[in-house]
């Protein structure tokens, strides 16, 4: 049987969620870049919210976008990411 979650932890976890989400819906991302450490901006491809790199160019989604992304893969996307974002 798993363990129940430390309650200092689980609230913790649902804060961080939400400061994402509020950054998120502000086309801001409450992540940094993990190859250079810049502030990541939030895009939309394919009607995906995805957090963009304007210091590296890095690409960067969260989970399940991936997946959104490619059910939309109606017409080659992926040929398209190396393109502009905007």
């Amino acid at each position: 049987m798993a363990e129940a979650l430390d309650p200092r932890i689980s609230e913790r976890l649902r804060e961080q969620i939400k400061v994402a989400a509020e950054a998120k819906s502000t086309g801001e991302s409450s992540m940094r870049c993990p190859r250079c450490n810049a502030a990541l901006a939030v895009t939309k491809f394919e009607d995906v919210s995805v957090d963009r790199c304007d210091n590296c160019g890095g690409l960067w989604l969260d989970a399940g976008e991936l997946a959104q992304l490619i059910q939309k893969d109606s017409d080659g996307w992926f040929r398209r990411l190396g393109s502009k974002v905007d």
